[in-house]
């Protein structure tokens, strides 16, 4: 369940937290089967995941590391008969954590999320940690999907809130030969013989003021701009006139396009190097995102409205 419940059930009956749990994890469940979506407290997200929560998007929040590594390992205790939680290996000193959703379903594909791959990116860890928490009583999508989360790459980058690991580089371009340091391995090794039909890397654009989608494939059968349209447009990175395409200007390379917005929102790169050309190019993952949301707005709608838009592409998938 969403944190905020998780909290004040223990804060308030701690003696007897576990029964309290699976009590009302049965009233969840059924509230699911009887076509009712579970909809967890978002509103203490932040303050549950963050060490210096402020509501203005000029403080950029740091992730707890240590709460959320105490968070996921709570999972082999509440979600003992739905998860499955380990530990696939260690860089800079920080676990590196894989959570498996499994589907009923034998013959179930599988999706793959990650987050963190940038330490002063912290809504990639929350909002993947959410998700799973609310998939895990969305039983119609897990007849579907087995779900596959890696929510923390970069742990120890995330504890300094730094974009880099500690030894300055960015894993988000150390998917190449030569280039690659644990992390990479860790994810390379893990993920090898794999098959997925998704893959959703989440970050974040400090400078930018709406989210975004960059996707890896063009010709996705428009599941990008059905995600999208779970948000609203003006939160959304769009044209000033309109009219598409239209080019994105860099922030770090003035003069520049980064990025060419073919709607709103929606855009189509795989640098190579990256999480998602990893994804799509080695992994060979048809659809391959990176969801990026902007660090430009009030933080808790920032939270919330990520979280939109990482279940837009996970509730349409399947129709």
């Amino acid at each position: 369940m969403g944190v905020c419940c998780r909290n004040f059930l223990t804060l308030n009956f701690k003696g007897n937290k576990l029964k309290i749990r699976a009590f009302l994890s049965s009233i969840l469940i059924a509230f699911s089967l009887s076509g009712f979506a579970y909809s967890p407290l978002y509103h203490n997200a932040c303050d549950f995941y963050f060490l210096n929560y402020q509501k203005s998007p000029d403080v950029l929040p740091t992730l707890n590391v240590d709460k959320t590594i105490k968070h996921i390992e709570s999972f082999k205790t509440i979600y003992r008969n739905e998860m499955r939680v380990k530990i696939i290996g260690g860089a800079e000193g920080e676990p590196i954590y894989r959570i498996d959703l499994p589907s009923p379903n034998p013959e179930a594909p599988k999706i793959l999320i990650t987050g963190g791959v940038h330490g002063n990116e912290p809504f990639g860890v929350t909002t993947s940690l959410e998700v799973l928490e609310r998939l895990v009583y969305n039983r119609e999508l897990r007849e579907q999907y087995n779900f596959v989360i890696l929510p923390m790459l970069n742990p120890a980058g995330l504890k300094a809130s730094s974009r880099r690991t500690l030894t300055g580089v960015d894993l988000n371009r150390s998917f190449l030969p030569g280039k690659e340091v644990q992390a990479t391995k860790i994810l390379m090794r893990e993920l090898q013989g794999e098959a997925f039909v998704m893959g959703l890397d989440l970050h974040g654009a400090r400078t930018k003021t709406g989210y975004f989608v960059i996707k890896a494939n063009k010709n996705d059968g428009g599941l990008a701009q059905k995600a999208l349209a779970k948000i609203p447009e003006d939160l959304l990175i769009t044209s000033p006139t309109g009219e598409y395409p239209y080019g994105i200007p860099s922030t770090l390379n003035k003069g520049k396009i980064a990025y060419v917005l073919s709607s709103p929102g929606e855009t189509v790169s795989n640098n190579v190097g990256t999480v998602k050309d990893f994804f799509f190019s080695k992994l060979k993952i048809p659809r391959a995102y990176t969801i990026e949301y902007p660090g430009q707005i009030e933080v808790y709608q920032r939270q919330e409205e990520f979280i939109k838009l990482v279940e837009g592409f996970l509730y349409p998938s399947h129709q």
